[in-house]
């Protein structure tokens, strides 16, 4: 137990001194961001386009987040955030004119990309399957497909307007304030896709 403790101690000691919690949040709040607003227009789309299975729906929506959260947010995040400890270890090692092997600086070139790539990826992974299970009850014959949509659409500016207020926390800005900023974002988008929707119909009459 002492050696666990020990060992939570030392990682805690080097993700504080590579910043990479506030990295790690930026990463995460960034990606979640796109993943809702993406999710908007894969919900909105897949319906404008004639989409009535809600699996379609829920399918689109996991597999698009699974995708862009492997390929992109946990490996892209972590080839380049490791490409940057590198290169800021190799620059440390010349002006100290020796080895930093085993040091806290090499441990940090190690483990921070991993940290910031998995907080990264969960930014995409995890609130779109959440936002959108309301298609998996729509499935089991639960709700219609369209409340199911309506109330996914929901969920998403209820988790903007959360990430708004946690970014005014963050910032001091006002938490409301920041909030209903995100949830503007949000509502724009839907409004967006739903005209595109009005005008599809228009266009088929």
């Amino acid at each position: 137990m002492s050696k666990l403790l020990k060992l939570l101690k030392e990682y805690s000691r080097i993700m504080e001194a590579a910043e990479a919690r506030s990295i790690a949040r930026r990463m995460f709040v960034t990606n979640a961001l796109d993943s809702l607003l993406s999710t908007i227009g894969i919900l909105l789309g897949t319906y404008i386009l004639g989409g009535r299975d809600p699996l379609v729906f829920y399918g689109a929506v996991v597999g698009g987040a699974t995708a862009m959260g492997i390929f992109s947010a946990f490996l892209g995040t972590y080839l380049s955030e490791r490409a940057e400890r590198i290169r800021e270890l190799r620059e440390m090692e010349r002006t100290v004119l020796r080895s930093l092997r085993g040091s806290i600086y090499w441990d940090a070139a190690r483990m921070v990309p991993l940290y910031i790539a998995v907080w990264s990826s969960m930014g995409v992974l995890i609130l779109p399957a959440l936002c959108t299970s309301p298609l998996l009850a729509a499935h089991a014959g639960l709700l219609s497909l369209s409340a199911a949509i309506y109330m996914s659409l929901a969920f998403i500016e209820a988790a903007l307007f959360l990430i708004g207020c946690y970014l005014g926390r963050i910032s001091g800005e006002g938490m409301l304030k920041n909030g209903v900023r995100m949830l503007l974002i949000g509502l724009a988008a839907s409004v967006m896709y739903l005209a595109l929707q009005e005008f599809h119909e228009l266009t088929i009459i």
